[in-house]
């Protein structure tokens, strides 16, 4: 295989992992920003603790960078082996444009289920919600969340659950339950393998504003833990 083949199918592979660098999962996962966090990079502008991830999306400007390189490079390098491949590579692009989420999700899917433990389990954001409004007293704020998790892996999975609480997106309250002897403790939850649920609950919580507070809200964040490790969902 000549030097320009090489290059030419460097740059063809190159085209297709931009479209996969650049997409994010439902739960908030993207290829892309997890790479430039591991090279010490920001993905986002406004990335901290503070902020957490918003402002200009800086993964963009790699997979545009990434996709130009190697629509240009395959042009270049196949068009004297493989002309009608380059002919039709704006119509592979606008396939990529389409297929490229859901097939990322899918080979996500696939890699989660070689995990083990609350690592196997994912977010389904856009399954979820939180409604809540404050009691007759004014002193409480009750809370219904509607949480939807699925495990990939061929085992069950136990843990513990956190959500973020109305109107504050750093604020999060520990999912508790009242044990046999009377006393608080965290509630434990089940995925059976390979199972997708929706988990249903109510929590109260003191209303710091004391006046009547009713509303509702999707997409809540959350976070789900073990004995020895946990793993965030923040999609806001």
């Amino acid at each position: 295989m000549t030097g320009k083949r090489i290059l030419g199918f460097l740059s063809l592979g190159l085209l297709v992992f931009a479209f996969m660098f650049s997409v994010t999962t439902p739960s908030k996962y993207c290829l892309g920003d997890n790479i430039l966090r591991g090279l010490g990079l920001k993905a986002w502008s406004m990335e901290s603790i503070e902020f957490g991830a918003t402002g200009f999306h800086y993964t963009f400007l790699f997979f545009l960078a990434f996709a130009v390189l190697g629509y240009a490079g395959s042009t270049r390098f196949l068009k004297e082996f493989y002309p009608k491949l380059v002919n039709n590579l704006a119509s592979i692009v606008l396939i990529l444009f389409f297929t490229a989420a859901p097939l990322f999700n899918w080979g996500y899917g696939i890699a989660l289920s070689f995990s083990q433990g609350i690592n196997a389990v994912d977010y389904l954001p856009t399954h979820s919600s939180c409604n809540y409004t404050s009691t007759m007293s004014n002193e409480m704020i009750s809370c219904s969340y509607k949480i939807t998790l699925k495990n990939h892996s061929h085992d069950a999975v136990e843990f513990n659950m956190q959500v973020q609480q109305p109107g504050h997106l750093d604020t999060m309250m520990d999912i508790t339950e009242t044990n046999k002897q009377g006393k608080r403790t965290l509630k434990e939850f089940v995925l059976e393998a390979g199972e997708q649920r929706q988990f249903s609950f109510s929590i109260e919580n003191r209303n710091p504003e004391e006046h009547s507070i009713t509303g509702s809200f999707y997409r809540p964040n959350i976070t789900i833990s073990d004995q020895s490790n946990s793993k965030q969902f923040n999609v806001h």
